[in-house]
């Protein structure tokens, strides 16, 4: 499943509703081409997913029991 924002208000028969513009839906690469073909450009527009990068972690030293 793939993530698109509407940009133009459609009908979703599939789903049976009103798709707005500015909302996140998810759909299959298959289905989003289905609407393409349907309604033609300018309906759909693929999300792409940000990866989030962790930081690095700073190696920690080790512990050591000695008394001094």
């Amino acid at each position: 499943m793939a993530k698109f924002k509407v940009l133009k208000r459609f009908r979703d028969k599939e789903e049976n509703c009103l798709r707005e513009p500015g909302s996140e839906i998810e759909l299959t690469e298959e289905r989003a081409k289905a609407i393409k073909d349907k309604l033609g450009d300018g309906f759909l527009e693929p999300v792409k997913e940000e990866v989030k990068e962790e930081p690095a972690k700073e190696p920690t030293k080790p512990k050591t029991n000695a008394k001094k």
